[in-house]
């Protein structure tokens, strides 16, 4: 098997740490989190595209090699999504009796079929963020497919068919879409499969920029880096304070993917530079909620249910009733549960995935 280049970079890490939390906070009904969510979420799949593209572009990955790339992730994601929702199941049934849980939805669940359905109550069902998981391996199993499909195509031409899917998609779910539909679309794979694919893009378009981009000063790429961000916060202000306006059709998912890709390819620009503001976005703090930004997603409702039945009920009898300081005491169980979580669980599943369907280690990003 052809060994895949290393692809690490530090910011594109750090972000992941940031959004992770911005989504748990959204999670916890904070209605104000929903536009840097719905940022946060195509952020992730655009840039797992973009890192599959850096990491594997001169890989072999036909017959048994592909085999061995998508074996290692499958049982690292189904592995992760059966621990937590066996976990989810037995709170739900130790504290709330079984109540209120789609158990028709639960072999469908488990296996990650539920991400095909439209019924609400059937994507999130338990654990009901992981579709998430679901949607990501789908990717992953086709990312050999797509990329083998864009490399045949010169890059203009790539760049135009994205931008005539992208005018299609944004056009039909800002516009023409029924309300109703409009959050399994959310769900809906082929769109986080373009999103995907969209990395892959993104990825060439860096390839080609790079090494101009090498030539400037940290002092020019921070400033582009903050001008992408900042620009990247108005809109959602925009958008937020938008309702009813032709703004407000931005925000049905589908062109935050054009300020998403400014901060990945303005972000991927940054490695090896070591400017004031990189320093900052990439200290040590961020850089580790990073390493658990994967735990933080899949135990944020394990965590709402520890807090909610276990630690508010014994601080309530001590006279400190807690349950509408929610979205801030969430946080007290799950980082803790993230970080035990990587260290006995992630950190040797990864290494047995590797060693089983690998015969070196990769280095990098998993996911």
């Amino acid at each position: 098997m052809t060994k895949p280049a290393a692809s690490r970079i530090d910011l594109l890490t750090s972000w992941r740490g940031i959004f992770s939390i911005c989504i748990v906070i959204f999670h916890c009904r904070i209605a104000a989190m929903t536009e840097i969510t719905k940022f946060s979420v195509v952020f992730f799949f655009i840039v797992s595209g973009f890192l599959m593209a850096m990491k594997y572009h001169k890989a072999d990955l036909s017959g048994r090699d592909y085999g061995k790339f998508l074996g290692w992730r499958a049982l690292r994601l189904y592995t992760h999504h059966w621990v937590a929702l066996a976990v989810y199941v037995a709170l739900v049934v130790v504290f709330a009796h079984g109540r209120g849980a789609n158990w028709d939805a639960l072999l469908p669940n488990a296996l990650f079929v539920h991400i095909f359905s439209v019924k609400r109550e059937v994507i999130f069902s338990f654990n009901g963020h992981m579709w998430f998981l679901g949607d990501l391996l789908l990717c992953y199993a086709l990312y050999p497919v797509l990329s083998a499909l864009l490399r045949r195509l010169k890059f203009g031409i790539q760049l135009l068919m994205m931008l005539s899917l992208m005018a299609v998609a944004g056009w039909v779910m800002g516009n023409n879409m029924s309300p109703e539909l409009l959050l399994p679309a959310y769900v809906f794979s082929p769109v986080r499969i373009y999103e995907f694919a969209w990395g892959i893009v993104l990825y060439a378009c860096y390839a080609r920029l790079r090494h101009q981009v090498a030539a400037w000063s940290d002092a020019r790429v921070s400033a582009l880096l903050l001008l992408v961000m900042c620009s990247s916060l108005l809109l959602m202000v925009m958008v937020r304070y938008a309702e009813g306006s032709a703004v407000d059709a931005f925000n049905e998912f589908v062109l935050w993917e054009i300020p998403v890709m400014a901060l990945i390819l303005t972000s991927a620009f940054t490695a090896g530079r070591c400017s004031p503001l990189i320093r900052l976005l990439t200290c040590r703090p961020l850089m580790w909620l990073a390493e658990i930004s994967l735990e933080i997603y899949v135990l944020q409702a394990i965590a709402g249910l520890v807090y909610n039945y276990m630690i508010c009920p014994v601080l309530g009898h001590f006279g400190y009733p807690l349950y509408e300081y929610y979205p801030v005491g969430i946080f007290f169980p799950l980082i803790p549960m993230a970080y035990l979580w990587r260290r006995y669980i992630s950190i040797p599943l990864n290494t047995h995935a590797r060693q089983k369907f690998e015969k070196k280690k990769e280095k990098g990003f998993a996911y």
